[in-house]
């Protein structure tokens, strides 16, 4: 089976192929699809809700800027070692 599908779901609307597709016997079936063309935001919500998070608990994930943190640092060591070699 090689069908295109559309999950929209919680706002999300991803592209993927079925590759597989089983039939049970409760009249239910189960899925084997490919995802295409993921945005990283796709991408995590996938992750949340397949390993750690149920549905209604999903927190939309952001990363922080911390360029000014990383040259604060340097700047301190920096700092640090010319005041160590002026006082030697």
């Amino acid at each position: 089976m090689n069908a295109s599908i559309t999950l929209s779901v919680a706002g999300h609307s991803i592209q993927g192929k079925v590759l597989r597709y089983f039939s049970r016997a409760d009249k239910k079936f189960d899925l084997g699809i490919e995802f295409q063309k993921l945005s990283s935001k796709n991408y995590t919500y996938l992750i949340l809700q397949t390993y750690a998070l149920s549905s209604n608990e999903y927190i939309e994930v952001t990363h922080k800027n911390n360029v000014w943190k990383i040259i604060t640092a340097l700047a301190k060591r920096h700092y640090l070692y010319i005041r160590k070699v002026n006082d030697d």
